[in-house]
Formats: structure tokens, C-alpha cells, sequence
């Protein structure tokens, strides 16, 4: 038998920008966004990697990739 993840439960358990942080990322405040460099490039410029605390969701502009906790 499956058993089902409650991710909201999860999500507020492990708050994103903790999870971010944990990996040695960091974030400063740009609007209601978090940004920083990306961990999935070199990125030399300007910081690529967005954090939405609020949706608990990241996306990096660079790499075009994204998700959650």
C-alpha cells in the first residue's frame, strides 16, 4: 500500500529559504523575491537564482530551471 506525502506539511516544516541556506547559498532581498547565485552554474555576473518565500519556490532565470522544497 502507497502512502501519501502531505508536501504542504512538508513545505512548512522546511521553510525554502532554510533549505537554501543549508547549501551555503546566499540570498539577499530584491522585492518579494530572495536572490543569489545559482548552484546549477558558474555564475559569474549577476545573480540568476530567485527564492519565493512565499510560494515556497525557487527558478533561476540563467537556467531556466525551478521547483520547491
Amino acid at each position: 500500500m502507497l502512502q501519501r506525502i502531505d508536501t504542504a506539511a512538508l513545505k512548512r516544516a522546511h521553510p525554502i529559504t532554510d533549505v537554501v541556506a543549508r547549501y551555503g547559498i546566499e540570498l539577499r532581498s530584491a522585492g518579494r523575491a530572495l536572490v543569489g547565485r545559482c548552484p546549477f552554474h558558474l555564475d559569474g555576473g549577476r545573480p540568476n537564482f530567485h527564492v519565493y518565500p512565499t510560494s515556497s519556490s525557487w527558478y533561476c532565470f540563467r537556467c531556466a530551471t525551478g521547483g520547491d522544497v
